[in-house]
C-alpha cells in the first residue's frame, strides 16, 4: 500500500518562486479527473485481485477466481497452485495456456483473462485534502491524479507532500519502507 500524506504549514525553500494558491492547484488537479482510468495490461496481478478466466468452447474451465494474499489462484483439473502475484494479464494466459495443455485437459486452448476486481494496489490520501479514502490504482498513476481522486488538496494546505512506499513484496523483511517528498507548488 502506498500512502500519500499532504503537509499543511510546512515552510517553503529558501528563494523559492511565487507559488500558486492552493485553488489554483485544486484547478489543475480537476482537470486531471476527466481521465479514464483504464487498467493497462502491464500493471500487475496481485493478492485480493479477482480475476475471470474464459477457455473458448470449454465452459467447464471459464470461471471467476480471487487471487490470495500470497499471491496465488486455484484452478481446477489443475494439481496445486498457480502463482500468478506480479504476472500481467498477457503473460497469465500464456502461463494457462500451457497449464492446459502440459495437464492434458485442452490440445490447443484460447484463455483469456479480465481483472474483474482491483484490490491488489491501495493507496491511502491523508492529510490536507478534501476527502481523505483508500484509492486502487487501475493503472500507472501520478500523484495530481490520486490528489484529484481525493477531491484536491484543502485550502489551508501547505506545499509539500510525503508519499510513502512499502518495500516490494518478497524483499527482506529488514528493507526499509522507500518516503519521497515532493512539491506541489
Amino acid at each position: 500500500m502506498v500512502c500519500v500524506l499532504l503537509a499543511g504549514g510546512l515552510p517553503t525553500a529558501y528563494g523559492q518562486a511565487k507559488l500558486e494558491t492552493p485553488q489554483q492547484t485544486n484547478q489543475k488537479i480537476q482537470e486531471l479527473a476527466t481521465f479514464s482510468r483504464v487498467r493497462p495490461a502491464d500493471i500487475p496481478i496481485g493478492g485480493g485481485d479477482v480475476l475471470h478466466v474464459d477457455v473458448f468452447d470449454v465452459p467447464e474451465l471459464s470461471r471467476d477466481v480471487r487471487v490470495s494474499d500470497t499471491g496465488e489462484i486455484s484452478y481446477p483439473l489443475i494439481p496445486g497452485k498457480i502463482a500468478v502475484a506480479n504476472l500481467t494479464v498477457g503473460e497469465l494466459e500464456t502461463r494457462l495456456q500451457q497449464l492446459l495443455v502440459q495437464n492434458g485437459l485442452v490440445s490447443h486452448p484460447e484463455v483469456s483473462v479480465v481483472i474483474k476486481e482491483e484490490n491488489s494496489q491501495p493507496v491511502s490520501v491523508v492529510g490536507a485534502v478534501n476527502h481523505t479514502m483508500i484509492y486502487q490504482v487501475t493503472r500507472a498513476t501520478t500523484l495530481l491524479e490520486v490528489l484529484s481522486a481525493a477531491g484536491g488538496i484543502s485550502n489551508d494546505a501547505g506545499s509539500v507532500v510525503i508519499v510513502t512506499r512499502p518495500a516490494p513484496a518478497g524483499a527482506a523483511a529488514s528493507k526499509p519502507v522507500s518516503t519521497t517528498v515532493a512539491r506541489i507548488r
